[in-house]
């Protein structure tokens, strides 16, 4: 399938306007700006949210959300709400769609251009108005190249036979995390019955060591009482507990 792109216009900090090549994605729940672009825009920041964001090369970044403007279809300028991350997605193959068009009789009018190459930001659902179809051309006959009119403009999709796995552009896992919920973490202790209850990904040495300290939890009506543990087994020694409780 080949992908579809939108050539926009960004307003800049400058007041100007900055070409952007998009990626729309209508799979994807956050959209998402590479963060060097990000900062060369008129960028409001929304809220003291962050975001761990596993992108391109499971590179893990912290992302802010924020809202930038874009030209839409008309000429206004509509608002689009972006996450900011490292390197959102890797670069994508061109597609000259201004030259490729005159092939199909229903993509011959429409203002298409070449698209592809270093993708700066991909749309997804949590900006959905802006991508919804508002009218589409099809082809007479199946396989044929699909354009989609959305409120930012024109864009194109088609069929290209089977999918190449060794072109993935990106995977992107998104966890969100505000500020008093990151506090919070950081203040729970097992006396708020906070810890830990599965450890997906421990090593067998970690998964010891929680179970060595659960074993030897005891709450009690003020703090609480945990045994002095040691990697391995205790060693022999007299002296031991005369000075664990001398200090």
């Amino acid at each position: 399938m080949t992908l579809s792109f939108l050539r926009l216009q960004f307003k800049d900090r400058a007041g100007g306007w900055r070409p952007l090549m998009v990626l729309v994605d209508e799979g994807a729940e956050r959209s998402l700006i590479r963060k060097s672009t990000g900062k060369q825009l008129e960028w409001t920041r929304r809220g003291t949210t962050v975001l761990k964001i596993r992108g391109v090369g499971y590179v893990v970044t912290d992302g802010h959300i924020g809202e930038l403007t874009v030209l839409d279809h008309f000429g206004g300028g509509v608002s689009a709400k972006v996450t900011s991350m490292t390197d959102p997605v890797g670069e994508i193959d061109e597609r000259d769609w201004g030259s490729l068009k005159s092939k199909w009789q229903h993509l011959t009018d429409l203002p298409l251009t070449k698209v592809g190459g270093k993708v700066d930001m991909i749309l997804g659902l949590d900006n959905y108005d802006l991508i919804r179809g508002r009218e589409i051309r099809a082809g007479n006959t199946d396989g044929e190249p699909v354009a989609t009119l959305s409120k930012l403009g024109w864009f194109v999709r088609s069929p290209t036979g089977e999918p190449d796995t060794d072109k993935v552009a990106g995977m992107h896992v998104v966890v969100s995390h505000t500020l008093e919920g990151m506090f919070r973490q950081f203040t729970q202790t097992e006396s708020y019955e906070a810890e830990l209850k599965a450890a997906p990904g421990f090593s067998g040495a970690e998964q010891k060591a929680a179970d060595a300290v659960a074993a030897g939890y005891v709450k009690l009506t003020v703090g609480v009482q945990v045994s002095v543990l040691w990697v391995g087994p205790s060693p022999e020694n007299d002296a031991i507990i005369p000075w664990a409780l001398r200090h």
